[in-house]
């Protein structure tokens, strides 16, 4: 090991006498054998000591540099600035397709690095978490809790609802449209009412649960057309079977009155 000006160096030397490995510092980067431009390079893993156990609980998050449990990135300003960046990355040394990385930004006053996480893999980012907490996948401006830009495959979807199941349309006082008010607003509009239209679905996309409530009060609302019409099938049922009664009375009358005319006529020619 050598102390010279603003500078160590530390040599690893071989049973023959043969330097096989170099370590210096010189103007505050740390080299092997000056064959890389990182800060510190370290053959092999690496572990850190966070200082906590396993019954203890996490951190909190505060100004300055925690003792314990932390990796920290700052910008020019300073430790004590709330600006930094810091990537993890794997891969893509002679190809930026391969890397795979992690994106960690402190405050910035360029939005796309405004506190944020960015995962990528293959040199593309895959997935966002923004300074709001919203995740995009597939796009960098999530406008919700979740922002997929592509196909979703799930076994199962729940959803919670923040108003009540269109069930008052079985109550009592529930104006149900007359089919021929339906009818009427179809021709007019070219859709049902309550549910957008196309232009509508194009322009604005679909509530899933908004949309679910709409399709389940019409279904609601088909079902009393149902029983409606079960109803009049059952009076008009009803009305034919008792014309059908009175049709077979008054054919029974007169075939009653065609025997009395029959033998009248046979007494005025006897």
């Amino acid at each position: 090991m050598r102390l010279l000006d603003n500078s160590i160096s530390i040599g690893i030397v071989s049973s023959t006498g043969a330097i096989k490995e170099t370590i210096c510092k010189y103007r505050g980067r740390y080299w092997f054998w000056n064959k890389f431009s990182s800060k510190l390079y370290i053959a092999r893993s690496l572990t850190l000591d966070g200082g906590i156990s396993n019954t203890l609980p996490r951190p909190l998050i505060t100004a300055g540099t925690l003792a314990n449990g932390e990796i920290r990135s700052y910008g020019g300003g300073g430790n004590f600035y709330d600006d930094g960046f810091l990537r993890l990355s794997a891969g893509g040394g002679t190809n930026v397709d391969v890397k795979s990385y992690i994106d960690l930004s402190g405050y910035s006053t360029i939005p796309d690095m405004n506190r944020n996480i960015v995962f990528g893999t293959s040199g593309t980012e895959r997935m966002r978490i923004d300074v709001n907490g919203n995740i995009a996948i597939g796009s960098k401006s999530p406008d919700a809790k979740l922002t997929v830009n592509g196909t979703i495959h799930s076994s199962e979807v729940k959803v919670d609802l923040n108003f009540s199941a269109p069930d008052y349309v079985f109550t009592n006082d529930y104006k149900l449209r007359s089919l021929k008010e339906v009818e009427k607003y179809i021709k007019e509009n070219s859709h049902l009412p309550e549910i957008p239209s196309a232009k509508e679905f194009e322009k604005n996309g679909i509530n899933v649960s908004e949309m679910n409530m709409a399709l389940l009060k019409k279904v609601e609302e088909l079902t009393l057309y149902s029983i409606e019409q079960q109803k009049n099938t059952e009076k008009l049922n009803l009305y034919i079977d008792k014309q059908q009664k009175k049709y077979d009375e008054l054919i029974l009358q007169l075939k009653k009155q065609n025997d009395r005319l029959e033998k009248l006529e046979k007494m005025n020619n006897n």
